[in-house]
């Protein structure tokens, strides 16, 4: 497997979930710009709105962050994957490093 698409279970109006979240006020919130897969839109017991953004960059990650990925980037010259994943690499870590202070 070459690719994958990670994102943040979105209850998206007239689907059971959208009224399951109404109905038990799960909605964290109805500005339909945050309703993108990305932004964390209803709440889940137990997980943080920031801990569920720190997972989904970790599923990236581990998922395109590997040495074969790095070589491949390397050999084929992409050095803007590079550098993106990089920076990716460091906003996760320091992410997670402000939730373990939490």
């Amino acid at each position: 497997m070459d690719y994958a698409e990670f994102s943040i279970l979105t209850p998206y109006p007239g689907t059971p979930i959208y009224e399951h979240a109404k109905n038990n006020n799960l909605l964290l919130t109805e500005d339909w710009s945050k309703y993108t897969g990305l932004e964390p839109t209803i709440k889940i017991e137990g997980v943080s709105s920031s801990k569920l953004k720190s997972l989904l960059q970790r599923a990236y990650l581990t998922f395109y962050l590997t040495p074969k990925n790095i070589y491949n980037w390397l050999k084929n010259r992409q050095l803007t994957f590079i550098k993106s994943a990089l920076k990716a690499l460091t906003n996760h870590l320091k992410m997670e490093t402000m939730l373990r202070r939490t």
